[in-house]
């Protein structure tokens, strides 16, 4: 049973005569097969694809949309600020820069 937010969804989603496609929803590690309702190439509406056995949609799969399109979502790589190394490296590092601090007083 869908929830009442993915119904609406859907009703708005036919109301805009959108085009519809199946595939695999790739949010989650699950992989569930889903149907996408795209608008000009853009995600609008995602729903459980019938008649398949992986046929569902989680929580995270049911906003889709809104994580694909989202404004924080990262675009790019992001680059390492900061010295690469394991952690004890990075702790001796910091004992050391707190002792140099520590002896100028």
């Amino acid at each position: 049973m869908a929830s009442p937010t993915t119904e609406t969804r859907e009703e708005r989603a036919g109301e805009r005569g959108l085009q519809w496609k199946q595939g695999i929803c790739g949010i989650c590690p699950a992989g569930c097969w889903v149907e996408v309702g795209l608008n000009k190439g853009r995600m609008e509406a995602i729903r459980p694809q019938e008649g398949h056995p992986l046929g569902m949609l989680c929580r995270r799969g049911e906003h889709a949309p809104e994580i694909v399109y989202s404004e924080h979502r990262l675009k790019y790589p992001m680059r390492r600020v900061g010295p690469k190394g394991t952690l004890e490296c990075r702790v001796s590092a910091k004992v050391r820069h707190f002792r140099t601090e520590d002896s100028g007083r």
